[in-house]
């Protein structure tokens, strides 16, 4: 293994576990806001994939020009995803908001399916394709410009929740639903926003990851697998958690392909969530 092999791993994993944090953040974000286990948050990343390809196929906008149209679509989208479904889950057993999720997980990949098909589609955008050097090290467009949008969208989440009266009354809603409801704050609201924030935060995610990967119906359970495993090992709840998660996901992932193949290694990341969750099974930054 060289040096110059070890720095792109490095910068590869970097860049990868921005997107991969927002992936995660996500996930973690509906369990400890809205208490709410959602494995259909794959499913939503996978449809961003496929808005990318609509975009890049049907309109003269461009991919990434239009990231605030994706951005608006996803998080209405998240608004009457709760309104109509997850709302009346709520206060439900969470071994059976699993099934809930995981069976609405299947019908927006069995629609996909329908509107696109069961093949695998390969989004190739030139400007994307091209490969900037940095010396002896050569890395993809996409996956700096990926990197690049995850990390102004984190941002923009930051500054959400700490500096506007909307994203602190959210998080007082988590902390304390009972407390929130005295102090005359709409709980529902809340929790609707939330929930939109989240699937924004998935189609990002898959905006990020459109171009470097195959795209098929099936990418979202194994993008909802990688979502759980992120929010596990940051601690389930800790969004910052999350973003520190996708990082270490990232680079774990960068450097075992280097040693084995990508099968091999997603096997070991798995193994470790369940070290994780046999150990520390609040992960990394959760609390009890």
């Amino acid at each position: 293994m060289t040096l110059e092999l070890v720095i792109r791993a490095l910068i590869n994993g970097i860049l990868l576990g921005a997107i991969y944090g927002v992936l995660g953040m996500g996930f973690s974000m509906v369990y400890g806001i809205v208490k709410l286990p959602n494995f259909a948050h794959g499913a939503f990343a996978m449809w961003g994939m496929y808005a990318l390809i609509t975009l890049e196929k049907y309109t003269k906008i461009g991919p990434y020009p239009g990231f605030i149209f994706v951005l608006l679509v996803f998080f209405v989208s998240g608004l009457f995803i709760y309104k109509y479904m997850f709302k009346y889950i709520l206060n439900i057993e969470h071994e059976m908001q699993i099934v809930f999720c995981l069976g609405l997980m299947i019908i927006f990949s069995n629609l996909a399916i329908i509107f696109f098909g069961p093949t695998s589609h390969l989004l190739t955008v030139q400007w994307l394709e091209k490969i900037i050097s940095f010396g002896d090290i050569a890395l993809k467009t996409a996956t700096i410009v990926g990197a690049s949008v995850s990390v102004i969208f984190v941002i923009l989440i930051h500054l959400f929740f700490a500096k506007t009266e909307t994203g602190k009354a959210i998080k007082a809603c988590a902390d304390n639903r009972r407390g929130a409801l005295l102090t005359g704050l709409n709980v529902e609201k809340m929790y609707a926003i939330a929930i939109g924030i989240s699937v924004a935060c998935s189609g990002i995610a898959g905006l990020a990851l459109a171009p470097l990967i195959p795209i098929h119906a099936g990418v979202g359970f194994e993008y909802a697998i990688l979502a759980c495993l992120i929010a596990v090992l940051g601690g389930a709840g800790s969004m910052g958690g999350a973003l520190v998660a996708g990082f270490i996901t990232g680079l774990l992932l960068s450097f075992q392909q280097i040693l084995y193949d990508l099968s091999l290694a997603i096997c070991i990341l798995y193994g470790i969530m369940l070290v994780i969750l046999m150990f520390r099974p609040t992960g990394i930054f959760g609390t009890r």
